[in-house]
């Protein structure tokens, strides 16, 4: 795995706990 390719998923994952995370609240 490309360090890249790492930050993007880490990236995205961020994004999709924040937005579900906002969402429950």
């Amino acid at each position: 795995m490309n360090i890249i390719e790492k930050s993007q998923i880490f990236d995205v994952i961020l994004i999709v706990t924040r937005y579900f995370g906002g969402t429950k609240l």
